[in-house]
């Protein structure tokens, strides 16, 4: 009889699993400016337009995949809000912080300013796992001060300590994910405008 038992919870669970198969979890993207680290500041009054970032991504929704050792996928994960108007706002976030006067854009071309374009080119999640990549530049009167590249891939930023598939709080990886990205990257923003010569 026990031996039955067991071999019926085997079979529920195995039922509950497969049936998770294929889900699609959707969540809306967030950035916690505050943990990031003390950025330095900008010079007296500047102005910096920052443009929306384009998405070079295949998958422009998709940004994670939940499976097991075997390959097997129990869900994806779908962001509901547009990933490079998330990328581009916590950017802007910071740079006013550091004391910029900051206008957001799209495109916006203006060579007596310094003008921000940057590049999503990877945003993704496998099991607990983040992985992030982009390029960022910035140039004014067509003169560019600085263009890197920046990613998260294999950092500590996309671990959640003791988290399983089913139990990761993905809206707070990519927060720390993006945090980290960007705990890199402002500074040399910065430090390239605060610098740059005409």
């Amino acid at each position: 009889m026990p031996g039955k038992k067991c071999f019926a919870i085997v079979i529920a669970v195995a039922i509950l699993i497969l049936s998770s198969c294929g889900g699609v979890r959707k969540i809306n993207l967030a950035y916690t400016s505050d943990p990031v680290s003390h950025f330095p500041k900008a010079n007296a009054g500047q102005e910096v337009i920052v443009n929306k970032f384009q998405d070079s991504r295949s998958e422009k929704q998709q940004v994670g995949v939940a499976n097991n050792n075997f390959g097997t996928v129990f869900f994806t994960v779908e962001a509901l809000n547009d990933v490079a108007t998330w990328v581009t706002t916590a950017l802007a976030t910071e740079l006013q912080k550091a004391g910029f006067k900051v206008a957001s854009g799209e495109n916006v071309d203006n060579p007596e300013k310094f003008v921000i374009n940057g590049n999503i080119s990877e945003m993704s999640a496998h099991g607990i796992i983040s992985e992030m990549r982009l390029t960022v530049q910035v140039a004014k009167d067509y003169k560019i001060a600085m263009n890197n590249s920046y990613s998260t891939a294999g950092s500590k930023a996309g671990r959640v300590p003791g988290a399983i598939v089913y139990t990761v709080d993905y809206v707070k990886l990519f927060d720390v994910t993006l945090q980290d990205l960007l705990a890199e990257m402002v500074p040399q923003v910065i430090t390239a405008i605060n610098q740059y010569r005409e």
